[in-house]
């Protein structure tokens, strides 16, 4: 939990796969123009297309898969009830303080996929005591936090509310 999904190809395991293409379409990685220079001129002027685009989101520590959004209990210790979320993306640095993503093949129904969205919400109006006892939303304590590599410079780190720790 919490992880890549490491050897997800090797199985044919289609979800994990279909996650893993999520992060890399929101990265949005830049390609390395000088390998391409005896490219032909239709490859290298698609490529450049690409690196002209705009950024992404986050860096690849912005993104944790499969992620438990306890309903009760504790992050270590989730109770039942709650949702696991395909893909969460945290990147303040991007004005992105917390995105739940849910990866579908059609396997699941109308019906499932609303039930999740309602384990979503659930977890996101629960609140808890920091370490301060101040009540606050459950996501805004640490548990979902991410490294940035930009824009403040390698290994700035960020918690889930936004502000540099």
């Amino acid at each position: 939990m919490g992880s890549t999904a490491r050897g997800a190809g090797s199985s044919g395991a289609s979800h994990p796969m279909a996650v893993n293409e999520t992060v890399i379409a929101l990265l949005r990685p830049k390609p390395n123009m000088a390998r391409l220079a005896v490219d032909p001129p239709h490859v290298r002027a698609g490529t450049q297309a690409a690196v002209d685009g705009p950024d992404g989101i986050g860096a690849i520590a912005s993104y944790r898969t499969e992620v438990s959004l306890p309903a009760t209990g504790t992050w270590n210790t989730p109770g039942k009830g709650g949702a696991q979320a395909d893909l969460v993306l945290t990147a303040p640095q991007d004005l992105v303080p917390l995105l739940f993503i849910e990866v579908d093949n059609c396997h699941e129904t109308a019906e499932e996929l609303a039930d999740k969205l309602e384990k979503y919400a659930r977890f996101f109006r629960r609140k808890v005591q920091d370490t301060a006892g101040k009540e606050r939303p459950m996501w805004r304590i640490p548990g979902l936090t991410c490294t940035s590599h930009r824009p403040d410079g390698p290994g700035t780190t960020w918690s889930s509310d936004g502000s540099p720790s």
